[in-house]
């Protein structure tokens, strides 16, 4: 009885982290709209507040794993190589895609990283992709255009910029999903992302001096701002590494791909953001290649 309330309690936490993820997109959908809030500004306050939250919780966690990862040269370059080109890169790519097309539309995009991983792996195996993963692909690419062009090709649904900042965001979470797979191995996943974000929250402000393009926000602005750091990066990822050690990371994956899911249905009913049923076509193509592949990791 109690295993099996272990593992619905793991289903709870998985499902409420992804909706969290999507939550934080629109969230980042309204700040960029309503409250003219540049992208950068929004990625070095975001990554600073939850890299300090986080920072913080992983000491309390586990002190030792959180300095062990300063313990070595190879490990340091690691984590700033991830927190830089992983991490920062992500989420500036993702909020940009945001600012050009909407929440859900740019995370269905981004989620064609999976496809983009398998073809990595594949090539860098030297194999040839199953027919599974076959199926992914052109799935991923009818998706994709479904989604820019509503089916006809003389025509473009979103503008240029946010097709490209979106699959470029794609590349961006699949290096964010590559760039820390040694590091957690030796380190948790909570100590290799809070000191990522916290660095990579430092590097974006110095480097872009966003503290000069801070808007006035009100109440609104704010509450969406917190909802962003604490609810749509501090607590979804804890609540999903919590959901991974309860009922596997293959189940974990495959229920987090509510992101999406999510993040349309805020955009959606929130921001009344449009939606038309062929982009539902469109952004299912999409979603059952996450499926598909998280499936076949078993």
């Amino acid at each position: 009885m109690e295993k099996k309330n272990n593992y619905a309690l793991g289903v709870l936490l998985t499902l409420l982290g992804g909706i969290f993820w999507g939550f934080s997109g629109t969230c980042g959908q309204y700040l960029m709209q309503n409250c003219k809030m540049d992208t950068s500004f929004l990625v070095s306050v975001r990554l600073l507040v939850a890299g300090i939250i986080l920072v913080v919780y992983g000491f309390i966690r586990d002190a030792r794993d959180m300095v062990g990862v300063w313990t070595s040269p190879k490990k340091i370059m690691r984590l700033l190589v991830f927190a830089i080109f992983g991490l920062a890169f992500c989420q500036f790519t993702y909020l940009e895609a945001i600012r050009h097309t909407n929440a859900g539309t740019a995370t269905v995009l981004q989620y064609t990283a999976p496809v983009m991983i398998m073809v990595y792996t594949c090539t860098l195996a030297r194999r040839r992709p199953s027919k599974t993963e076959v199926l992914c692909v052109v799935l991923a690419l009818a998706g994709t255009f479904i989604i820019a062009t509503h089916g006809n090709p003389s025509t473009m649904a979103i503008t240029p910029a946010g097709l490209v900042w979106g699959l470029i965001s794609a590349v961006a979470m699949a290096a964010y999903s590559l760039l820390p797979v040694e590091l957690t191995k030796r380190h948790s996943g909570i100590t290799v992302s809070a000191w990522a974000m916290l660095i990579a929250g430092i590097a974006f402000l110095l480097a872009t001096q966003s503290w000069n393009k801070a808007p006035v926000l009100d109440i609104s602005g704010i509450l969406a701002l917190a909802g962003m750091c604490v609810f749509g990066t501090v607590l979804a990822y804890t609540m999903y590494l919590c959901g991974v050690k309860m009922v596997g990371a293959m189940q974990a994956s495959m229920l987090a791909s509510i992101e999406p899911v999510s993040a349309t249905l805020f955009s959606l009913f929130w921001l009344k953001t449009p939606f038309m049923w062929v982009d539902i076509i469109g952004f299912a193509c999409i979603f059952v290649t996450v499926f598909l592949l998280a499936k076949k990791k078993v």
